[in-house]
């Protein structure tokens, strides 16, 4: 039946040419004519053919006119245009491909070339046709991922001794970052941060195991969740799929537990003016050894009121300018030392103002997350 078959557009104004054309192709193909150019694009807009052989010589709108047309048009650009035409000079074979044709076959046409011609440019376009086709089901299925890796980053309300902002700018659909906000049954509050190796989907389903595991483990301490974290990355994974990460978990008398596995430090910007506090990391990368060799010890920090923490993966210290210069971790010191007094929130949004305007606009190269907190509590005075 001709619903199945592809269909080709004929344009062309002498009836002799269309008629020959039409007797070639018909067999195989659905053909459908028209004798100028604004026929022509009258009817592509409404039924968008498969492929147009297209005269160039024809009153009131020439070929190259209708080319033009087609290729300025969302709708109908895709489609092939092979030119088919008296004009033999190079110069006017070049300016029908620079238009966006994909052929151009000069008359006295031969049969056999056109059949040839238009076989090869509708298997192309029907293969183009599939890879669209299986691009878009892949980019529904990243937006469904993105969907759900979304849903891990809520966050419980924060206690009254604590104020949180964050920030969380996935490098494509699906991020290899997480971040995880929640309260203990202890009255903590527990901050996570990782970074998987990887942008893809390996990445985002590591991020998810994570939660998991996070949430089994709500009320462990900082070293229990990475000695839990490193023990589930390693089963399963082995060494395929890493995770830099660190856990910070706050009681309401402002005593910090850190601890801290391949990742960049957690910064602390005291509220007395102080030099930034840098606590570093202390062990190795989540899931790259055994559980009997991977041994991380927590770090305290007595928190008082006004004192600030900053939390983020390097997404934001390696991202580049035009010269290739990264942000770094000078620059973000430099940044947070000079902008102590903001509150979290705003720190936030001057930061990635200030990277941007570093960055020159140039598109970032990984994931970037962030979270800043404020201890408020007066009798740590």
């Amino acid at each position: 039946m001709d619903d199945n078959k592809q269909t080709i557009m004929i344009v062309d104004d002498e009836s002799f040419n269309i008629k020959v054309l039409m007797e070639a192709l018909a067999d195989k193909y659905k053909i459908v004519a028209s004798k100028n150019g604004k026929q022509a694009l009258s009817r592509v807009e409404k039924n968008p053919p498969d492929l147009i052989l297209l005269d160039i010589m024809m009153p009131e709108m020439d070929g190259y006119e209708v080319c033009r047309l087609l290729k300025s048009n969302e709708k109908t650009r895709d489609i092939p245009v092979i030119f088919i035409s008296a004009m033999t000079q190079m110069e006017d074979e070049k300016l029908g491909l620079e238009l966006g044709a994909v052929d151009y076959i000069t008359k006295p046409f031969h049969i056999a070339i056109i059949k040839a011609r238009v076989d090869t440019h509708l298997m192309l376009r029907l293969k183009t046709m599939e890879m669209i086709k299986k691009n878009q089901e892949m980019i529904n299925d990243l937006l469904l991922a993105q969907r759900i890796q979304k849903k891990l980053y809520y966050e419980y309300h924060p206690p009254s001794f604590l104020n949180i902002a964050t920030h969380y700018t996935p490098y494509s659909y699906v991020s290899g970052d997480i971040y995880k906000l929640y309260a203990d049954w202890l009255s903590n509050y527990n901050i996570f941060i990782g970074d998987c190796t990887g942008h893809g989907v390996a990445a985002a389903l590591s991020t998810i195991m994570a939660d998991v595991i996070l949430t089994q483990h709500v009320g462990d301490s900082p070293s229990q969740i990475m000695n839990n974290l490193n023990h589930t990355f390693e089963e399963n994974f082995q060494s395929e799929s890493l995770m830099s990460g660190i856990h910070v978990q706050i009681s309401q008398d402002g005593l910090l537990k850190t601890a801290i596995a391949g990742h960049p430090p957690l910064i602390i910007i005291p509220a007395d003016g102080g030099p930034l506090v840098m606590i570093e990391n202390t062990g190795t990368m989540i899931g790259v050894i055994s559980d009997s060799m991977f041994d991380i010890q927590e770090t305290t920090y007595q928190l008082k009121n006004g004192d600030k923490g900053i939390l983020y993966t390097d997404g934001i210290t390696e991202q580049l300018n035009h010269e290739g210069n990264q942000y770094g971790e000078n620059r973000l010191y430099r940044f947070l030392q000079d902008h102590a007094s903001l509150t979290p929130d705003l720190l936030l949004k001057q930061l990635i103002d200030d990277v941007n305007a570093f960055s020159q606009e140039t598109p970032p190269e990984d994931d970037v997350s962030i979270i800043a907190f404020e201890y408020m509590n007066d009798c740590n005075s």
